[in-house]
């Protein structure tokens, strides 16, 4: 039986057919990826255990969340998965997030930083940065990143590198950008890319790209949050 692109959003375990599709769809994106080597994180927002465990089996970097409450679901139902979250944090989800993932992405504020000290993370976090100066857009301005390196190194919070969300419309800028950033506080990390400019991301050096509809067909969005 054929896999249909909705298939991954149900919480079955998934078949050795399945695998086999998601390990050739990650195959395909590491062949356009040609000699750039960044990590592919599954992102499985929508999507159910059948996803989860396929992405698993087909040897993903990792597997990210951007909705807290969904992230919690799953981690309870995989907590041997390496989590990483990768959506806005809320003040008051900080302690249920930093119980399930190994890394988490999106930090951009002080107190986000004072928040995951006092809940005693010890995982590793990504500063995010935004060069759109969009005031609906999360991240920190690049003047402030180096402010939030220092305040989260006196804290003990482990900054794995800097993550960001390009403008669809000249992923390039923000990607080099970031890239640079990044270098000039001697950060390896650099998580950006997603499905639609992955490629860009590369070439620039990203260092983990994150992908979902390319390794699970299209997403369905009445599953978002039904996790029953």
């Amino acid at each position: 039986m054929t896999t249909s692109p909705n298939s991954f959003a149900d919480n079955n375990v998934a078949t050795d057919e399945d695998v086999a599709l998601v390990a050739s769809r990650l195959d395909a994106i590491r062949q356009r990826l040609g000699t750039h080597t960044p990590a592919v994180l599954a992102v499985t927002k929508t999507y159910g255990d059948r996803a989860i465990s396929a992405a698993l089996a087909a040897g993903v970097a990792g597997v990210g969340e951007n909705y807290a409450t969904e992230l919690v679901a799953k981690a309870e139902r995989w907590p041997q998965a390496p989590w990483h979250f990768i959506g806005n944090l809320q003040s008051r989800q900080i302690g249920a997030v930093a119980a399930c993932a190994r890394v988490i992405s999106g930090v951009a504020r002080l107190k986000e930083i004072e928040r995951l000290a006092a809940v005693g993370y010890r995982g590793l976090v990504d500063l995010q940065v935004d060069f759109t100066g969009q005031p609906q857009r999360h991240g920190a301005p690049a003047a402030e990143i180096p402010t939030l390196l220092e305040a989260a190194r006196v804290r003990d919070i482990h900054v794995r590198g800097l993550m960001t969300v390009a403008d669809p419309a000249d992923p390039e800028r923000a990607f080099r950008a970031t890239r640079a950033l990044a270098d000039s506080l001697a950060l390896r990390g650099c998580s950006m890319g997603m499905s639609d400019d992955f490629q860009i991301a590369a070439d620039c050096g990203s260092t983990e790209i994150r992908v979902g509809s390319l390794l699970f067909g299209r997403r369905n969005p009445r599953h978002a949050g039904d996790l029953t």
